[in-house]
């Protein structure tokens, strides 16, 4: 998780030198679980949705 902030920071950075904004972190990352999976969460619902889908970062 550190490793995705530290990135997300960093783009943030390369964000703000192009643009001159500031967004505080640009990945949004969240960790979908078996039990996310079973229950249907929110963003377990978004593995295989035609629109909006969730993207497998492999490990």
């Amino acid at each position: 998780m550190q490793w995705f902030e530290g990135w997300s920071l960093a783009l943030d950075e390369m964000n703000y030198l192009c643009t001159g904004y500031r967004v505080n972190g640009i990945l949004d990352i969240h960790f979908v679980t078996d039990e996310d999976i079973r229950e249907k969460s929110n963003y377990a619902v978004k593995i295989g949705a035609v629109t909006d889908a969730a993207w497998e970062i492999p490990l």
